[in-house]
């Protein structure tokens, strides 16, 4: 699968405009509100900027980057051993000016920060108000797919209309409350649930965990309204299987609702799917995002300058976006670099 996906990994592919280009999404005018574009650009600038500012820093012309043993022996260690040498790919095998070594250099920070964070933070919804105010966003999301998906494969199966909340209120709770954290999600009221349930409101009541996972389910809360996240693609089961029970058709226009259900995982490996994604989708405690560099590595004055820069123009990224997401029923955040982890996290 991998061989598969590097035949058409070009170097192309990885350079931001270029590749929002080759796909005719790049006119704002005749597609508005295409916030991975818009978003993705700012940042994809930035680095940019803040890539040419220290290399030229370092690099006084061309031919300081042509006589660079160890950047040229790094570029053609990716091409002959990343790439195995495929000159379809697009990877250069030297760079021969600054030019390109910015923008090669913006390739590698954008793919392994921003492109990765795009995607991968994207498989359980969070709602940037949950991210920010340090709670468990995600779970209720993972609780409602699962007994959505309950409810339809039940239907299908010609039992009841056992609706989600029903089966919550009735079914394996027990295995549910399994993705639930015992501390962490913080209701609007103010209320946190403990090891043995959740405050809300200020009432002073705390119900029992099963209470509440029931009333999740159900679409309410015991006590109070909790801040629920949107559903993105993993989280609804139907719309990014981890598996599939059946071969696909092989022919058009014949396929039942039935067929459909048959071949969608079963709420086992759901169960396991909406655990697995939602595992992945968290950010880490002692997480770095984009122009975070606690360690040292540059101590020059010029470097130290070019870093703070990035950071500010960073701030302002961030602050365009959050503005931008104001009163959205979908915000997307998924770009703003106080979200964007510095290298691949998962």
């Amino acid at each position: 699968m991998v061989q598969r996906a590097m035949q058409d990994l070009t170097y192309t592919s990885l350079c931001f405009p270029e590749a929002i280009k080759a796909r005719g999404m790049d006119n704002a005018e005749d597609i508005p509100y295409y916030f991975y574009r818009d978003d993705g650009l700012l940042v994809w600038e930035a680095i940019k900027t803040f890539v040419a500012e220290v290399v030229d820093i370092y690099y006084e012309g061309d031919q300081v980057v042509e006589e660079d043993p160890e950047l040229q022996d790094f570029v053609k260690d990716v091409y002959m051993y990343g790439m195995r040498g495929k000159k379809a790919s697009g990877f250069p095998k030297s760079l021969k000016t600054k030019e390109k070594l910015c923008e090669y250099l913006t390739v590698v920070i954008f793919t392994a920060s921003a492109q990765h964070a795009a995607v991968n933070f994207g498989q359980v919804g969070k709602d940037r108000a949950s991210l920010l105010g340090g709670r468990w966003p995600g779970q209720l999301s993972c609780l409602r797919a699962l007994g959505g998906l309950h409810h339809l494969l039940h239907r299908s199966g010609g039992g009841g209309a056992e609706g989600p909340g029903v089966w919550c209120s009735q079914g394996p709770v027990e295995f549910v409350l399994e993705f639930v954290p015992s501390t962490g999600c913080q209701c609007e009221g103010g209320g946190f649930p403990g090891p043995t349930g959740v405050g809300g409101g200020g009432s002073g009541r705390r119900p029992g965990r099963q209470s509440w996972v029931r009333a999740a389910l159900a679409g309410g809360h015991p006590a109070g309204s909790v801040t629920v996240p949107q559903y993105d693609w993993c989280s609804w089961i139907p719309n990014a299987p981890p598996t599939m029970r059946a071969p696909p058709p092989t022919a058009k226009g014949v396929v039942t609702i039935e067929q459909i259900v048959d071949t969608l995982p079963d709420r086992g490996r759901s169960c396991w799917h909406l655990g697995a994604v939602w595992a992945l989708s968290q950010f880490q405690d002692n997480e770095l995002f984009l122009g975070m560099y606690p360690e040292e590595h540059f101590i020059e004055k010029p470097v130290k300058e070019a870093m703070a820069r990035f950071r500010k123009n960073l701030d302002s990224i961030v602050s365009v976006i959050a503005e931008r997401n104001k009163n959205k029923k979908l915000p997307y955040y998924y770009l703003s670099p106080d979200r964007i982890p510095n290298s691949v996290a998962i």
